[in-house]
């Protein structure tokens, strides 16, 4: 079973993942990580954007991020890449060589096959150490929604309806402009890496309940992590309220 760290609210949770990534920086100069966006890692990358020159040294380190939304191409103010560039990538000293954003321009299919195979190759041929992740209402990781294989590698998906629902306040509730469909890593590639850890704050207690209590399933894309023996999931106590609850003396 994954390892569980308990924290007190999103600030304290925002704190340890900053410090978690410094000391994986420190412990490795040469670290390859996979990034998620999203708010529940805003506060950490603010944490690191603003800290003392030499922190966080990210001189050797490559980054890949985990998705996109399909129809974003990089200048979209809607796209994941120009969320990592304006909260993390440009206020950090990574080479630009080491960069590896997906970009989330429409391309036919074949083009899009062959992206997502080129994405894969380079995860495969780097190898990633520190993969980091966030948690969708109904359990997925990155953009692999409920149903995704556990063998599934770099591809297009389908947003599930909870998911499309999840952006209509970014999008001004006018549904007729929200993504589809996106790329995202598979869970393979998640399972890869050398250390996943998940971090989850308020209105995701659900979620983290299915992800550690049911049996790895195909229904809840992060109950895979249950199978890594090195999973760790970093939860404030309003995402670990369910799981606090189902421990309680009856």
């Amino acid at each position: 079973m994954p390892k569980v760290e308990v924290v007190k609210d999103y600030k304290e949770l925002s704190e340890h993942v900053a410090y978690l990534i410094k000391t994986q920086l420190d412990r490795k100069h040469d670290a390859t990580f996979l990034l998620p966006t999203g708010g529940t890692f805003l506060g950490a990358y603010d944490i690191i954007s603003h800290a003392r020159p030499g922190t966080y040294d990210f001189s050797e380190a490559t980054i890949f991020n985990l998705d996109e939304r399909l129809g974003t191409p990089p200048t979209d103010p809607h796209s994941f890449q120009r969320y990592m560039r304006k909260n993390l990538i440009d206020q950090i000293n990574v080479k630009p060589e080491n960069v590896h954003l997906m970009d989330g321009s429409v391309m036919s299919p074949e083009r899009n096959d062959a992206y997502c195979k080129a994405f894969d190759r380079m995860l495969g041929e780097r190898g990633v150490d520190y993969c980091w992740l966030g948690i969708g209402g109904e359990g997925h990781i990155g953009y692999n929604e409920a149903g995704s294989p556990f063998g599934s590698t770099t591809r297009v998906v389908d947003f599930s309806p909870r998911t499309i629902e999840d952006m209509l306040a970014e999008y001004d509730n006018d549904a007729s402009r929200i993504p589809t469909k996106g790329r995202t890593v598979g869970i393979r590639n998640i399972l890869a890496s050398r250390e996943p850890t998940l971090a989850a704050s308020k209105g995701k207690a659900s979620a983290v309940y299915m992800a550690l209590k049911c049996k790895p399933d195909r229904s809840c894309p992060a109950s895979a992590l249950q199978t890594h023996e090195n999973a760790l999931f970093i939860i404030d106590e309003a995402a670990a309220s369910e799981l606090l609850v189902s421990a309680a003396p009856s």
